[in-house]
């Protein structure tokens, strides 16, 4: 098991809003910046769940609007990281 995990989580264009919903988006990459397609990404404390792509890339849909999301994200052989972003409404 890799110690001290080291997903980095990058939000790019991540949260906007929609009609009272937010979209949430963004990609999930090691300490090496590669990618890690598979990858759990949970919203919190919801428990909506989706996976990364072959990419790294996620996204969850018709989130209800909030000044902050929690994410957690788990992949096999790291730690579990747990992240709280604030949204401007536009983007992180």
């Amino acid at each position: 098991m890799r110690k001290g995990l080291l997903l980095l989580l990058f939000l790019s264009g991540i949260i906007y809003t929609k009609a009272q919903n937010i979209v949430v988006t963004g990609l999930i990459k090691d300490k090496d910046n590669l990618a890690l397609p598979g990858a759990t990404v949970r919203l919190l404390p919801q428990g909506n769940y989706t996976y990364t792509d072959a990419k790294g890339h996620f996204e969850f849909l018709n989130i209800k609007e909030a000044d902050s999301v929690v994410l957690e994200v788990s992949y096999i052989g790291y730690q579990k990281l747990v992240k709280t972003f604030f949204a401007n409404r536009k983007n992180l």
